[in-house]
């Protein structure tokens, strides 16, 4: 091998590691009218527009506190008070995140078949739809996570300053769903099945993730094999921030960090290797 080969093994090696930093970089200006774009197109025509984000989770979470609160009696692990209220607000916690990826996750499904103009389009850089359709969605996250500090410092009457590193645990959850999202807006161009298969696997997903119940109710077997969710160290992580502002395990999060990255970086590879083809297809 040549000095210059040599040389140029390193670079394609970054270039492969940063790729999906580089997708959204290059294409900055077109990313951000799609999210604008997302953004009115889910509230075109609505009265309240974008005040639905504050209506829905604190609809969400009266009905949780009454359900969960005041006919289950539940409690978490982690529980302060025997105040229900703060069972729901916990509940709820989790369930933002659970909520977040599932509407990522489903959405997916159509990012590439409802979008066949560009499709036909050849310089088209088709993945950053899939990105743009996740930065849309964290911004009812960010209405609900708002919720949840303020009904914190009611119910608990304290504020704690780790809330502020929640990106920082949302960050490899945002390449777990990017990743799925590429793959699962790829594999539907050619599986319309996918489109429903994947909405049902999402919502057994929520059921195999202790949204609705603490995990330590979970027999210790079955509690293992539940720790092989992503989902599960998200939901109770993102909860237990938020709630009791307790950090997540600093190697658990670096192996999940490095874990998603890598099948991100994989996703982005499938993704490109079919592309190719969805102008044929659809």
């Amino acid at each position: 091998m040549s000095k210059a080969e040599n040389r140029t093994v390193p670079k394609r090696i970054l270039f492969f590691l940063a790729a999906p930093a580089l997708v959204c970089v290059q294409n900055f200006g077109l990313l951000r009218q799609l999210i604008r774009r997302e953004v009115k197109s889910k509230y075109l025509g609505s009265y309240l527009g974008i005040l639905w984000n504050l209506i829905t989770p604190l609809t969400m979470l009266v009905v949780y506190t009454f359900v969960f609160g005041v006919v289950f009696r539940a409690r978490w692990e982690n529980q302060q008070t025997e105040n229900q209220a703060e069972f729901a607000l916990a509940l709820f916690a989790g369930l933002l995140l659970y909520n977040f990826f599932s509407e990522c996750v489903n959405r997916s499904a159509y990012a590439i078949v409802s979008n066949v103009n560009y499709v036909k389009k050849v310089v088209f850089p088709l993945e950053i739809l899939s990105v743009s359709q996740i930065v849309a969605a964290l911004v009812p996250l960010a209405f609900s996570v708002g919720i949840t500090v303020v009904g914190r410092i009611f119910v608990l009457g304290s504020f704690d300053w780790k809330i502020v590193l929640l990106p920082v645990l949302l960050i490899p959850m945002l390449f777990l769903i990017l990743g799925l999202s590429w793959i699962v807006s790829a594999v539907s161009v050619f599986v319309r099945d996918m489109q429903q298969t994947i909405s049902l696997l999402v919502m057994i997903l929520g059921y195999l993730t202790p949204v609705f119940y603490p995990l330590s109710m979970v027999p210790e077997f079955f509690r293992n094999i539940m720790m092989f969710n992503p989902l599960t160290y998200f939901v109770s992580g993102g909860r237990n921030l938020l709630m009791y502002g307790l950090l997540p395990d600093p190697l658990g999060y670096a192996a999940l960090f490095f874990g998603c990255y890598a099948f991100l970086l994989l996703a982005l590879w499938f993704f490109r290797r079919v592309k190719g083809n969805f102008a044929d297809i659809i």
